[in-house]
């Protein structure tokens, strides 16, 4: 996958992959990295927690 910025946010797909574990150790650091510099994908991330607890 490719570096991922600010201005490329990530899909619903792909945070769901990221909290079911299910990438590889090198996206797993890179789409952390991401969130925790995106107020977007954070919240994104937090409305696909809800969805699924």
């Amino acid at each position: 996958m490719a570096n991922l910025d600010r201005d490329r946010h990530l899909t619903t797909e792909q945070l769901s992959a990221f909290l079911d574990a299910q990438l590889s150790p090198a996206e797993q650091v890179e789409y952390n990295a991401h969130i925790e510099s995106c107020q977007r994908c954070q919240g994104a991330l937090a409305s696909l927690r809800q969805t699924v607890a």
